[in-house]
């Protein structure tokens, strides 16, 4: 009860904290800005001036296979939430970022310049089980698992009677990891670029060829880094 109140207070504190960041649904947008590479620019501005920013990793399954029982969901949930981790800055490799990695970018001021809203759609990406973390268009943007997905996938499916010693045997030799609807959104203080709020975000599908063989469904990740530091 106690924990619950000192978290409204303090949710309270921060939303008057930022209160000249608010953006009210009728504010309009100024200073838009689309080409890839200016966004870019201030992008990696921002990342500069936010390097000991904490943000942390959150997996969550959102599509199981249908040959998954409940009570085996309640591992892998449990697997996922231990498996997460934290970030210092933002992630991905914001240096390397190319225009090229970007379908699309964004970037707009809103109250009177205070606040600047920044959207990143990197374009998707598949790996193997021996990629590099900042590698690729999602890579460099956000960071993927690369060489951990063989260690995330043994500890989703350890304590799975067969199914695990199978999959840790066969299934991640040739495993791929497909990630998909990438996206990044960013509010800042544009008197100091510090981060109002972060969201970082992709969907992940683990296509193991042990279990592609199978007519049971994909297993489908979403994973987020995200900091949230008031009402927006």
């Amino acid at each position: 009860m106690l924990q619950s109140i000192i978290a409204i207070v303090m949710s309270i504190f921060a939303l008057f904290s930022n209160w000249g960041h608010i953006i009210w649904p009728w504010s309009r947008p100024t200073d838009v800005i689309t080409d890839r590479a200016q966004v870019l620019a201030i992008y990696r501005q921002v990342a500069n001036a936010n390097q000991n920013l904490d943000l942390r990793r959150v997996m969550n399954v959102t599509e199981y296979p249908s040959f998954i029982p409940n009570n085996w969901r309640h591992v892998i949930d449990m697997a996922l939430l231990m498996d997460g981790d934290n970030n210092t800055g933002l992630p991905g490799n914001p240096a390397a970022i190319t225009a090229n990695d970007l379908v699309s970018a964004r970037s707009e001021t809103h109250n009177n310049g205070r606040t600047r809203v920044i959207t990143l759609v990197p374009r998707d990406q598949t790996d193997g089980p021996t990629g590099a973390a900042n590698n690729g268009s999602v890579g460099r943007t956000i960071g993927v698992l690369g060489a951990d997905v063989t260690e995330v996938l043994n500890s989703i499916f350890n304590g799975i009677p067969l199914l695990g010693p199978m999959i840790g045997a066969l299934g991640t030799l040739a495993v791929q990891v497909r990630y998909t609807n990438p996206r990044i959104e960013l509010r800042v203080n544009t008197a100091d670029n510090s981060i109002i709020s972060a969201d970082f975000s992709y969907d992940m599908l683990i296509v193991v060829p042990l279990l592609e063989l199978l007519p049971f469904g994909d297993m489908r990740i979403g994973a987020t880094y995200r900091r949230t530091t008031s009402f927006l």
